[in-house]
C-alpha cells in the first residue's frame, strides 16, 4: 500500500491504477457468497488485479491494523491492512500481496 491519493481538492481516487476490473460490487441487500454459497450482505468492493500490483489509499488516512495471514469468519483474508479517515470512515484492504505500512503510519 501506499499513501497516495487523487487531486487536492477531491481528496479521493481508486485503491488501483486503471484499469479496475469489479469483480464484486458493494450490496445492501444479501446476495450468494463466491465460495460457500449462503446468503449475506456484502458491505465492499472486491477488485482484481495481477499479484504484486500497488494498492493505494482512498483518501488520507492513519493506519490503524496490519496483518499477516489473518482469519476473518472462518475465511482467509490474507495481509489486510485497515485505515481510519477523517469523518469515522473506516476503509480495509484484504488479500494483499505484501504489506508496506506500519501502524500509524
Amino acid at each position: 500500500m501506499s499513501q497516495q491519493w487523487l487531486g487536492e481538492t477531491e481528496g479521493w481516487r481508486l485503491p488501483l491504477d486503471p484499469p479496475v476490473h469489479i469483480m464484486r460490487a458493494f450490496s445492501a441487500l444479501p446476495v450468494n457468497h463466491p465460495v460457500d454459497g449462503n446468503p449475506r450482505v456484502h458491505r465492499g468492493v472486491d477488485l482484481r488485479a495481477a499479484v504484486a500490483t500497488p494498492v493505494y489509499a482512498v483518501m488520507p488516512g492513519s493506519v490503524v491494523f496490519v496483518r499477516g495471514d489473518w482469519q476473518l469468519g472462518g475465511a482467509r483474508a490474507g495481509n489486510v491492512v485497515v485505515l481510519e479517515h477523517a469523518g469515522g470512515l473506516v476503509t480495509k484492504y484484504m488479500h494483499l500481496w505484501r504489506v508496506d505500512v506500519s501502524l500509524n503510519a
